[in-house]
């Protein structure tokens, strides 16, 4: 009997967390053209992501960079890593601690919309966040 309702109230918990989790689309955060700095848009949604967070301070942060095809391909990784690691900082000053958020740079290498070296598109200019 014990062991019966043991196992019930660790069901119920992980019933209760997973109903708790976080469970969003993948959010993007725009950037301007050779640029790390967080524009009016990029701090809307962190703004967004750190009022749900408040939320569920348990969970964590992927904080993925991209970057077009304008730079070399060297660049463009240092660029998506600085975009990365400016929304990283944002959510940091904002109360999530930094253990909660992993960070990645893919430059140029995953185009949301694929296009010729050397082209500049809006598009491929952003931070990845998901909530997980």
């Amino acid at each position: 009997m014990y062991r019966l309702l043991l196992i019930a109230l660790i069901l119920l918990f992980l019933a209760s967390r997973s109903a708790n989790a976080l469970s969003y689309a993948p959010l993007t955060v725009p950037f301007d053209f050779d640029s790390a700095a967080i524009n009016t848009a990029g701090q809307k949604v962190i703004d967004w992501v750190l009022s749900e967070y408040s939320k569920h301070p348990d969970d964590y942060i992927a904080v993925t960079g991209y970057a077009d095809r304008a730079g070399s391909e060297k660049y463009n990784m240092a660029l998506s890593l600085r975009r990365a690691n400016a929304v990283r900082a944002a959510l940091i000053a904002g109360g999530v601690s930094a253990e909660r958020i992993t960070v990645a740079g893919r430059g140029e290498s995953e185009p949301a919309v694929p296009t010729a070296d050397g082209i500049r598109e809006a598009v491929n200019r952003y931070v990845l966040i998901v909530l997980q």
